[in-house]
């Protein structure tokens, strides 16, 4: 293997990622499996033209859930789940994406025709191309090629891995000379008319993000700091019950509008408020009977869910770990009974880790098709924890439970002497 990869990507690259291992926990794994990518790619389109090779983690929320549509401060990091992805160029004007063993193709001049296909990697591509094409008069056909790992209950984090490693790919190929934050922004926008106010601005930034660290990330002045206190004595856990989540985003698009219904109503007693983010919860309290109750418990959460993620903050860079786990479960609690997007089987998860010995703290993980919940573990626990979990679901829902161990990544980068 060392010497195939030798030959494919020369001795310079092989040192190079070698170094990079550090930032990427699986380690000689995460090479093998780019060399995979490259060779996949190569026997699948051999005619390809000039190729780019990307790498991207998906990005996890790991506190401030649903504040992001209300100007809020979010808890992120990128995982050690990845986007391979291969783009290159073809000598005609159709674009063939094969994903997960299935070939989808159409046509650049025929793009605005095609509508959603229901696969989110398919969906995306297009609006992509869409927009390139509206912009950049952009007409060139291509191999497309993602490999994205499990587990699909990371949720839009995954998919906004792909978007970027897409749009980086392009950039890099067609020379659209677009910068980092200006494909920030324009990731985003893409995204946001895919799937509307859902979509998150955190993800975007954090997959982009260059170090392997928990990011704060303020969405109303889009400023972050990174944290790098934590995790290092922690593992980290996402216990996946293999359960979909019949249309997650009808109710995520539902809380939305709850919560703008619910600053329409506070407008009229205080001139000036924009979004929650401009309420306190003693004034939300002082008008609790101004609001129906299904309003107030939706803004009450998303107002207290703000102060919790800078309260976890400062307990991180204190590392106080009585305090974030609390504050984690006091999270998925009001999840569960103010926003109430929880279910029995999430519910019994995170009741779960609150007993167990090896867990600091728990809670599930919104906007994400698959009932699951993520756990902040004591260093060295997971088997352990894994297991006895494991049993655990098993015999209360008689079915067995997906439990993954992650690690934090640092952002997008291209492979194989690529550059932008």
């Amino acid at each position: 293997m060392f010497t195939y990869f030798i030959n494919l990507y020369g001795i310079k690259s092989l040192i190079a990622l070698i170094n990079q291992t550090a930032y990427h926990p699986i380690g000689i794994y995460f090479m093998n499996d780019h060399a995979n990518t490259v060779k996949d790619f190569q026997t699948l389109f051999p005619d390809a033209g000039k190729t780019v090779y990307s790498i991207a983690p998906a990005s996890i929320v790991l506190l401030g859930d649903h504040t992001h549509y209300n100007e809020g401060i979010q808890l992120t990091f990128a995982c050690d789940r990845y986007v391979k992805l291969g783009v290159g160029k073809r000598n005609n004007s159709f674009i063939k994406i094969n994903f997960r063993q299935n070939n989808y193709e159409f046509g650049v001049e025929t793009i605005e025709t095609v509508g959603s296909t229901g696969i989110w990697t398919i969906d995306y591509a297009v609006g992509l191309i869409k927009a390139l094409k509206n912009d950049f008069g952009f007409n060139s056909g291509l191999y497309i090629f993602p490999q994205i790992d499990e587990p699909e209950s990371i949720g839009l984090g995954m998919r906004v891995a792909f978007l970027v490693s897409l749009f980086k790919s392009l950039n890099a190929l067609f020379k659209f000379k677009v910068s980092v934050k200006e494909s920030i922004q324009y990731c985003r926008e893409i995204e946001y008319k895919l799937i509307g106010k859902i979509s998150n601005h955190a993800h975007f930034f954090t997959v982009n993000y260059s170090q392997a660290k928990l990011l704060q990330i303020d969405l109303r002045s889009m400023q972050h700091k990174s944290i790098n206190e934590f995790f290092g004595d922690y593992d980290i856990a996402i216990c996946d019950t293999a359960l979909p989540i019949i249309k997650p985003e009808l109710t995520c698009n539902e809380r939305i509008e709850e919560c703008a219904i619910g600053v329409q109503g506070l407008r009229l007693y205080i001139w000036g408020i924009k979004s929650l983010r401009d309420v306190k919860e003693d004034f939300l309290k002082r008008h609790i009977n101004m609001l129906p109750r299904r309003i107030f418990n939706r803004c009450i959460y998303n107002v207290n869910e703000r102060d919790r993620v800078l309260d976890a903050a400062r307990a991180i860079r204190k590392k106080s770990t009585n305090s974030i786990g609390e504050i984690m479960f006091k999270s998925h609690e009001s999840l569960s009974t103010d926003y109430e997007i929880s279910s029995p089987e999430v519910d019994f998860a995170v009741n779960f880790a609150m007993k167990s010995d090896y867990v600091i703290g728990a809670k599930l993980i919104s906007c994400s098709p698959i009932k699951s919940t993520i756990n902040i573990l004591q260093k060295d626990t997971f088997e352990k924890f894994s297991k006895s979990f494991k049993k655990s679901f098993q015999a209360e829902f008689k079915q067995p439970v997906n439990v993954y161990k992650l690690n934090l990544a640092k952002g997008f980068e291209f492979v194989n002497n690529t550059q932008v």
